[in-house]
């Protein structure tokens, strides 16, 4: 169990310094639940700390209260995996109190460590949730629904510097069992028994005459990594029943708009709407399946936040252009930290992006060793394309780049038509990369799609109003050439010659011809 609750009323607990089972030496109150409480104790034969959770004396006559509380021993001791709390012992205090004996687990919740430091970022959060994700799949491959998942429940521990994961509590939990008809089902504990933490429930849990199974699981998952990836909820509700009734009714809020920095985020969005779906049945079948899933979204979508944390907070541009005018001038944090040989953000994406393909590469090494010199050269080449994008300046004598105020030949954007400087090679408005003048020139007498109006040319030479080059060539040009006309007059005289012959073979038309000419005569 976690020692991040407080020891509370140690001095005033009649088991603190007593000796349970002539074992365990009960040394102090971690903490105190509505079914229990949590101790610190030494098992004096292995001489290890272990947490004994005991059953409050008051809850002992409650039938419903024991039956949960056998069934969390039942589970933990049924499912065996390293991100799940084990379970040592179980046992009887003096004052008929049952209790069970587990791991101690020196750390925190995930809830506390969203408390203290808000959303946590997606790299960590996808080594947090790896973990929970197995645990929840090995759990459900043996019959066991957790029911009451929660940041509350899923411990981390400090023991050392990565995040090792704990799950905890499956007092809630529900092995399958069989139905008079011999169906295999997870049974409710009674009619009208509604368990779980409102935020987290599925709406299945909500209705008091439904049946959970895994895919209730992985609802309250959805929700617990979308309060820590936002640190919000997906519902606003000022009551436990007013949640209950968003998990029934309610339209969740999409990922993308729980935060500003997360707006595009559209492929994490569209798994945790799928995982958040009303109907079990539109939901992921398995945990296995919904963190391949989230995975692979969480790993694209995290380099859009990183983007735009940075400009927002550690980079303080007051707009795009004074950005990109930082870029041309070498004054940019990117470049800093690359003259202090620290890795920049361009760098850690190559990074990954060179660990993801490191089969591929490894496959093409022979061919990469004979032309090695000719891809560094085209790696060179396509930084210096991209840095192009951004810069006009050139290269002083110590290497440097010296900021050149190129005349572009035009004032105004020839998309756009806004205010443009020669410092940067795009339009900050509708940010496409501006045409040098010969370009602008050349793709202008060729009848480019400009908005010409507003630019700002200056030129000496009047433009021609009216159509363009290209549609005054079109207009001036033959209509048909005198072979098209020659086949055309064929193809005439052959129709008329046909109708010719079928109208003589017709006595009855012949004698109304010769009536209707007779009449004109």
């Amino acid at each position: 169990m976690s020692t991040t609750k407080k020891t509370v009323d140690s001095d005033k607990d009649p088991h603190v310094g007593s000796l349970l089972a002539n074992r365990y030496l009960v040394q102090s109150v971690l903490g105190k639940g509505g079914m229990g409480v949590v101790y610190r104790a030494n098992d004096e034969q292995t001489d290890r700390t272990v947490a004994i959770k005991m059953l409050h004396s008051h809850k002992v006559a409650d039938s419903e209260a024991l039956k949960r509380f056998n069934r969390e021993a039942r589970t933990v001791a049924q499912v065996n995996h390293h991100n799940i709390v084990k379970l040592f012992d179980f046992g009887m205090s003096k004052q008929g109190q049952p209790f069970l004996v587990m791991d101690f687990i020196e750390g925190h919740s995930l809830k506390d460590e969203l408390e203290a430091k808000g959303a946590l970022p997606f790299d960590r959060a996808s080594k947090i949730f790896e973990q929970v994700f197995d645990a929840l799949d090995l759990a459900h491959s043996q019959d066991v629904v957790h029911r009451d998942l929660k940041p509350e429940n899923i411990i981390l521990s400090t023991a050392d510097d990565d995040d090792h994961v704990k799950i905890v509590d499956f007092g809630l939990s529900k092995l399958k069992e069989t139905d008079p008809f011999g169906e295999d089902v997870y049974q409710i504990t009674k009619a009208g028994d509604v368990c779980g933490s409102p935020p987290y429930m599925s709406p299945e849990q909500c209705l008091s005459n439904s049946v959970v199974d895994p895919r209730s699981d992985i609802y309250s998952m959805a929700i617990c990594v979308y309060e820590t990836l936002s640190g919000n909820l997906p519902y606003k509700a000022k009551s436990a029943i007013e949640m209950m009734d968003c998990h029934l009714y309610g339209t969740p809020i999409p990922f993308s708009e729980s935060a500003q920095e997360l707006e595009a985020c559209n492929e994490t969005t569209y798994v945790l709407n799928k995982a958040l779906a009303k109907e079990p049945d539109n939901r992921y079948l398995t945990c296995g399946a919904m963190w391949k899933e989230l995975k692979d979204a969480m790993r694209r979508d995290w380099p859009k936040v990183r983007s735009y944390r940075y400009r927002m907070s550690d980079v303080a541009f007051k707009d795009l252009e004074s950005e990109a005018i930082a870029l041309a001038t070498g004054e940019h944090p990117v470049f800093v930290a690359s003259h202090k040989g620290e890795p920049t953000g361009v760098q850690q994406v190559i990074a990954e992006f060179n660990t993801e393909t490191a089969i591929h590469k490894e496959n093409r090494s022979r061919e990469v060793e004979d032309n090695g010199a000719e891809m560094a050269d085209e790696k060179q080449g396509i930084i210096d394309k991209l840095l192009s994008l951004f810069r006009r300046a050139e290269h002083d004598e110590d290497g440097d780049y010296q900021l050149d105020e190129v005349d572009l030949g035009y004032d105004n954007c020839p998309f756009c038509a806004a205010p443009v400087t020669g410092k940067i090679r795009f339009c900050v408005n509708c940010q496409r990369q501006l045409p040098t003048v010969q370009e602008f020139t050349k793709l202008r007498h060729q009848g480019g799609r400009f908005n010409l109006q507003g630019t700002g040319l200056r030129t000496n030479t009047r433009e021609s109003k009216g159509f363009s080059t290209r549609a005054k060539m079109r207009s001036s040009s033959p209509g048909m050439s005198m072979f098209q006309k020659l086949l055309t007059l064929v193809l005439v005289c052959l129709i008329g010659y046909v109708g010719y012959v079928n109208v003589m073979k017709d006595k009855e038309m012949v004698k109304k011809i010769q009536r209707m000419v007779a009449a004109l005569k």
